[in-house]
């Protein structure tokens, strides 16, 4: 009988927890668990390998390496013949020239700047840990769920604010109906303007049980203008 009562108290509050989440949050969920399910995010390490097309400019290639218990992150790209390698450990920053350290000051000569490192580590960890990366402190979500189309997809819609302390843009992001895979979002840093961009989603690479789209194609809101392709390998 107590294993039984014990039983049931622990249904009723898991029952209750989930009756207190708003349908966005619930949404969210059931999105990371798609892309997710076991939770591997918070200890991912891996690198990713990307290849970024850009109208009128050269192919880039870019190696990433994210070690999220270690607060480890590198990115690696040539510019020219030259391969130059920002590194970031627990906020320090330091540089590599050919795999060969260089120092802070001889970085800085290289426009390779801290500043710049921690915007980068910033930037890849946040679109390739989407949609795990909704549940960071400071993401303001607003509580219902829209539905519409992105990319000719009927789709799920949350919208995202942000505390001031750590952005100050607009995000839709969109959720196809039949599995809550993410399959692009949106931003805008007025939006009464139609400024900023939006993201279109494509394939996936099942890296360390998480599955990340393969493909990010990036467009102007205003004129659906192209911007570019990533490529994840």
């Amino acid at each position: 009988m107590p294993h039984k009562f014990i039983f049931c108290c622990f249904v009723l509050l898991t029952l209750h927890a989930w009756g207190q989440k708003s349908p966005a949050q619930i949404l969210l969920d059931k999105s990371i668990h798609y892309h997710d399910p076991k939770n591997n995010w918070p200890r991912f390490a891996d690198s990713l390998f990307v290849v970024q097309e850009s109208p009128g400019k050269a192919v880039r290639n870019t190696r990433m390496y994210i070690n999220q218990k270690k607060s480890l992150f590198s990115h690696s790209q040539y510019r020219n013949d030259t391969l130059f390698t920002r590194i970031i450990s627990d906020n320090e920053c330091s540089y590599r020239m050919n795999e060969v350290d260089i120092s802070v000051p001889e970085a800085e000569k290289l426009n390779l700047t801290c500043d710049r490192s921690k915007m980068l580590r910033n930037y890849y960890t946040f679109l390739y840990g989407l949609p795990m990366k909704l549940n960071d402190p400071g993401t303001l979500i607003d509580p219902e769920v829209t539905q519409g189309k992105f990319n000719r997809q009927e789709a799920d819609i949350l919208k995202v604010h942000y505390d001031p302390s750590v952005g100050k843009d607009t995000w839709y992001f969109y959720f196809a109906r039949e599995n809550h895979a993410l399959i692009g979002y949106r931003f805008y840093h007025d939006e009464t303007k139609n400024d900023g961009e939006y993201i279109e989603l494509e394939g996936e690479r099942l890296i360390q049980g998480i599955k990340i789209p393969a493909i990010r194609t990036w467009f102007v809101n205003k004129d659906d203008r192209l911007l570019g392709k990533d490529i994840l390998q």
